[in-house]
């Protein structure tokens, strides 16, 4: 079976799927895994077909270091411009990358695959590495820092992170 492994996001993202992808080829299937430029050399050294998709990581992080560690505004209007400009990339290189995979698995901060996966007809799943990405009234949404609140408290969390990243990122999603 043809597998495309589609992850966007730091070595934490990157490196399970690597992981995932050494033992889906072991077992015999044709893996390609599609991330960001910065691990081709760790994926190629793994034994995997590699597609670059969306900006090299480190070099972003080490240009907005200033940013991401002081000042909490400025990180956010960041992260929201370096998100849309991997999605633009996603949606640009996914098509063509996945072409001919008969799954897409995603992971990390890969947006794209569900209608990448619906544009060639095939399954989509996604993983989660931890819990605190999936919705819950047991813990707040990930953009919260403290994890020890209330029911309703949790819940609205997970609601207005819900909006902020349907207007953060649904013009770019609905074209």
């Amino acid at each position: 079976m043809r597998i495309a492994l589609v992850v966007d996001g730091t070595r934490g993202d990157v490196q399970p799927m690597q992981l995932l992808g050494r033992a889906l080829a072991e077992d015999g299937h044709e893996v390609r895994l599609c991330a960001p430029p910065d691990f081709r050399e760790s994926s190629e050294a793994a034994g995997l077909s590699f597609h670059p998709v969306g900006v090299e990581v480190q070099a972003w992080l080490s240009a907005h270091a200033a940013a991401l560690a002081d000042r909490p505004w400025r990180m956010l209007r960041e992260a929201v411009r370096y998100s849309r400009a991997c999605l633009d990339a996603q949606f640009a290189a996914l098509p063509d990358a996945t072409a001919g995979a008969h799954r897409i698995v995603g992971a990390g901060v890969q947006v794209a695959g569900p209608s990448v996966a619906a544009l060639h007809g095939v399954p989509y799943r996604y993983l989660a590495y931890c819990p605190v990405l999936i919705p819950s009234a047991e813990h707040p949404s990930m953009t919260v820092s403290r994890q020890t609140l209330p029911r309703a408290v949790n819940r609205l969390s997970w609601s207005l992170t819900r909006a902020f990243f349907n207007a953060a990122f649904r013009r770019t999603l609905a074209a």
